[in-house]
């Protein structure tokens, strides 16, 4: 570490706290004699007093003294010190040198930016060397750089919500918001208004008046007409009914009764021809001939009727649907007929 005493600007420095205060008895008088008014110049300000002077001097020597032991708040507090007793270019520099490195972490990072920029903007800054000048320059960038900035955020309308980089921000607009330096994205909403983002690229202590205009949200659109729904498919057609078989068996039955009643009166004719045999009497003749015919014409409707019972049961199921659709109050009567000189069946469907 380069000690403060080792360079060979600090005769120079001592020299030219000494020589500020000489100068500040000097410079009224001058004036005066060169001709100016003395209404019109500036009040000198008082000349340092020589225990101005060595307070000065002590603390200029005791910041180098601290410095060199890399103490470098002390330093910094001596050289402040210094400076506010005598105002001097070379007690502001090593001000803000000394701060500097007393707080790497930049926790005082305001005010080493206020101690450089003073020191930058003094009359007397390359005084202390241009090198030193060109170097407090660049650091004096440097924290600046770090500052945050300063967005004073306003909307139309009033009352959004902010957010920053996607975090919500406290308040509504208008809104001051204090921003690291660099590149962010700002969000701007209300209820009622789309949302609007800008990116702002900031640098370090820079105030931005950002204003931002919404646009309302457009009227939503007209419900949808529903779609009318599918015709409902037509349900099957019901299973094809069983075909009855009454009449098949109706009709056999009849047949039966006619095969009965054929027996019968086969027999009977039977009888009274073997009676006639042994007695002939018209009586026996009339009645063996209308048994005989009764006979016949029963075992002519039970086979014809027998033969329709049987095609009805056998039949395919088609014959037997048409039959099925005759009303159902429809009969069929068969009945025998005797005359005197002929018989047979009668055969009626009623409805």
């Amino acid at each position: 570490m380069r000690r403060l005493s080792d360079s060979p600007l600090f005769p120079r420095v001592v020299a030219a706290l000494v020589a500020g205060a000489m100068a500040a008895t000097t410079m009224a008088p001058a004036a005066q004699a060169q001709g100016a008014a003395p209404a019109e110049a500036a009040p000198a300000p008082a000349p340092p007093t020589p225990a101005q002077k060595a307070e000065a001097k002590k603390a200029y020597n005791a910041g180098k003294k601290a410095y060199g032991s890399e103490d470098f708040a002390a330093a910094a507090e001596s050289f402040k010190k210094a400076d506010d007793t005598i105002p001097s270019p070379h007690a502001k520099y090593w001000y803000a040198v000394s701060l500097d490195k007393s707080d790497p972490e930049d926790a005082k990072l305001d005010e080493k930016i206020t101690a450089f920029d003073v020191y930058i903007t003094d009359a007397g800054a390359d005084q202390v060397g241009q090198d030193l000048f060109e170097g407090a320059a660049k650091r004096l960038d440097e924290l600046k750089a770090k500052a945050p900035a300063t967005v004073k955020l306003n909307s139309v309308p009033e009352g959004a919500t902010v957010t920053v980089d996607g975090q919500a921000q406290q308040g509504a607009t208008p809104l001051e918001l204090t921003l690291a330096a660099g590149t962010h994205k700002i969000a701007v909403a209300a209820e009622g208004y789309l949302t609007k983002e800008i990116e702002v690229t900031l640098e370090g202590t820079q105030t931005l008046e950002q204003s931002v205009e919404l646009e309302a949200e457009p009227p939503p659109p007209p419900p949808a007409e529903p779609e009318a729904a599918p015709p409902a498919p037509e349900p099957p057609p019901p299973p094809p009914e069983e075909p009855s078989k009454v009449p098949a068996y109706v009709t056999l039955g009849i047949a039966g009764a006619g095969a009965i009643v054929g027996t019968i009166f086969g027999v009977s004719a039977l009888s009274k021809k073997s009676d006639f045999d042994d007695n002939p009497t018209n009586e026996l003749a009339d009645d063996v001939e209308r048994n005989a015919l009764i006979s016949d014409m029963a075992f002519g409707v039970a086979i014809t009727l027998g033969v329709t019972g049987v095609v009805l049961l056998t039949s395919k199921e088609e014959t037997a649907a048409k039959m099925e659709r005759l009303p159902r109050k429809a009969r069929l009567q068969v009945a025998p007929y005797v005359g005197r000189k002929s018989g047979g069946a009668a055969a009626r469907i009623t409805f």
